[in-house]
């Protein structure tokens, strides 16, 4: 390389770099609402002078209502899109557009339980409303409401074909195939949505939990049962199919789901010890509460399933585990008491009743003391 050249490489190395830009504030916030950072671009809002020159007034005021949307304000929101589309009457090629604000304030109607109003701004909204996904659930929904059954349906159908992977607009059609009693067409569509790969645990759940909502508790349940083959390792769905088992009075099938739960979490065990118990699988359920977690809700538990398993001489000797956790209890006493006396221990079955304060619990144990005088006149064992 020649001297000059060189020269020319040190001065164009040495040379400050021109300044970027400064990143347009408006802009950013914007983007990080579409990113789901809302906390963020909640403090790049705050620090925005809507008065500044070459502030974009139109997407200032697009972003602070879709903010409001997303803190649950529907009110704010509209006042926000009001103030948008305003701004957007004021320039020649506002952005984000007039159809596009349009959409956004079907969105806050809707969240305000007006659905009429909804409708009206979807009008508005026109094209953009047809080529998105919110826009045929809004459609779909608003109908529903004001009780236009059919042109939901029309809706829900169309939207569907256009979007057939949307699960928003499935779960729209489901609310809507429940409302109408179609209740076979809710239950395929919510199968054939829990196949599809796009499908999340939480979203199955949440499809058969509608059901249950609805009083549908076989479907539900059934729902969840194919929620859980589909998402074994999900926690969540599986104890949402356990609890409902319960509820449908099927206490081995909820217990056996608890059991797989809580040996993933034992947080679980308590749960699964007390279905197994209304199973009547009292072993089971004593050995769910082994693996729980010590503390007194544990201890509580194992006392009541060893009474209820007739295992006298072990529920007994918890007296000394309650006294060290310091848990003092009217129920526990009772509890004790009638180890103590199915053992022969009568004398000490008559201290822990004696120590009874609370009147429900007395009268419980009336029938225990009369037991006790007996066993004193005649021996019982």
């Amino acid at each position: 390389m020649s001297v000059i050249a060189l020269l020319f490489a040190i001065i164009v190395a040495m040379a400050p770099a021109k300044a970027a830009p400064a990143e347009d504030p408006v802009e950013l916030a914007a983007m990080l609402v579409q990113d789901g950072h809302w906390d963020r671009a909640r403090s790049v809002l705050v620090s925005i002078d809507e008065s500044s020159p070459g502030i974009n007034r139109v997407r200032l005021n697009a972003t602070r209502g879709l903010l409001a949307l997303f803190d649950q304000d529907p009110g704010l929101a509209m006042r926000r899109f009001r103030a948008a589309r305003e701004a957007a009457e004021q320039v020649k090629e506002p952005e984000p557009k007039p159809e596009v604000i349009a959409l956004y304030m079907a969105r806050a109607h809707m969240m305000a339980e007006e659905p009429a109003e909804a409708l009206e701004a979807l009008g508005r909204a026109g094209a953009v409303a047809d080529e998105s996904v919110v826009g045929w659930r809004i459609r779909t929904n608003a109908l529903r409401k004001t009780g236009a059954l059919s042109e939901a349906w029309t809706s829900s159908v169309s939207g569907r074909s256009r979007f057939p992977d949307a699960g928003s607009l499935v779960r729209a059609h489901v609310d809507l195939a429940m409302e109408m009693n179609l209740l076979k067409d809710a239950v395929d569509t919510t199968l054939g949505r829990v196949e599809h790969p796009d499908c999340t645990a939480d979203e199955a759940r949440d499809l058969a939990l509608r059901f249950r909502a609805a009083g549908a508790l076989e479907d539900a349940y059934h729902l969840l049962e194919a929620g859980v083959l589909r998402f074994p390792n999900d926690l969540r769905i599986r104890v949402a199919n356990a609890a409902l088992a319960l509820e449908l009075n099927k206490p081995a099938q909820g217990a056996r789901q608890l059991q797989i739960a809580a040996e993933a979490d034992i947080v679980y065990a308590i749960e699964a010890a007390e279905a197994y118990r209304r199973a009547g699988a009292l072993h089971q359920a004593l050995y769910m509460n082994r693996i729980a977690a010590d503390g007194p809700e544990k201890l509580r538990q194992r006392l009541g399933l060893l009474l209820e398993s007739e295992s006298f001489e072990e529920a007994r000797s918890l007296e000394s585990r309650f006294a060290r956790m310091g848990i003092e209890d009217d129920q526990i006493r009772y509890g004790l008491a009638y180890a103590h006396f199915r053992q022969g221990q009568t004398d000490r079955a008559e201290t822990l009743l004696n120590r009874i304060q609370d009147s429900s619990v007395f009268a419980q144990s009336i029938g225990l003391r009369e037991a006790i005088a007996e066993c004193r006149e005649t021996p019982c064992f």
